[in-house]
């Protein structure tokens, strides 16, 4: 790089023109007042260079993949759950002393949907026993602790999707320690969805749960309400069963 520059900024020092100087090492003939070279070339050799690029590629991948995992860690659990054990494999789990049917988890601001549509079906009309955090969590106690006991303390999961779930820092919280259960527990996961939710305001735990798991979409129109219930009675069968041999008991 020194001799060429030193070479085009002297022409008076060479006794031909810069036309007949060229490069014989070159497969192609090129004329030394073109030849094209890199500063870098000139401080690192080629090895080494190539060593560096390659090494600062694999660390940008790799740092990629883990952001990506990090930030789908969730979606990928449940993938590979529901890919292995099977969408029809549920396993039932010992029964124990429970308190409630069902732990429901929803935003506060949808508290009014869950007493006026949620709590008259199921629990008047079908006879199970929900755990509602404004009306069942213990008064005095720390609010993680609320959500451990009441969730081990019930049969299932009911999880309401909505906007204002997926805005709330409390429920997205509620739903990471609810899977938990369920992957620990072998459990299934109640989903239902009122109004729709568009997908770039859901948190990435909820794409995964919509993406893997059969939900119910709360219908708006009066006449067609039945059919969600009907689909609510369907999936707890197995609870209603229980409630009834319990009251049958009783």
């Amino acid at each position: 790089m020194w001799f060429k520059q030193w070479f085009v900024s002297s022409p008076s020092l060479f006794q031909h023109s810069h036309f007949t100087y060229t490069c014989r090492n070159s497969s192609a003939t090129v004329l030394l007042k073109d030849l094209s070279l890199v500063e870098q070339a000139c401080l690192l050799s080629h090895n080494t260079s190539t060593i560096i690029i390659t090494a600062i590629a694999v660390v940008l991948v790799l740092g990629s993949i883990v952001c990506t995992v990090y930030r789908h860690r969730w979606y990928i659990r449940l993938v590979l759950t529901f890919r292995t054990r099977g969408f029809a494999r549920q396993q039932q789990r010992p029964e124990g002393n429970y308190c409630y049917d069902l732990f429901v988890s929803f935003a506060s601001e949808d508290l009014d949907w869950v007493c006026e549509h949620l709590i008259p079906n199921l629990e008047d009309r079908l006879g199970l026993r929900l755990c509602v955090h404004e009306r069942d969590f213990t008064p005095g106690k720390n609010i993680l602790e609320n959500i451990e006991d009441c969730v081990d303390s019930s049969r299932r999961i009911l999880m309401i999707f909505s906007q204002h779930f997926a805005h709330s820092n409390w429920c997205q919280f509620e739903l990471t320690f609810c899977l938990r259960h369920v992957f620990e527990n072998d459990d299934a996961l109640l989903v239902t969805c009122l109004g729709d939710v568009a997908s770039r305001e859901l948190s990435s735990t909820m794409m995964a749960v919509l993406d893997t798991t059969t939900y119910i979409q709360w219908e708006e129109r009066v006449e067609e309400r039945g059919v969600f219930w009907e689909r609510i009675e369907f999936a707890l069968r197995a609870l209603l069963r229980q409630a009834q041999g319990v009251g049958a008991v009783a």
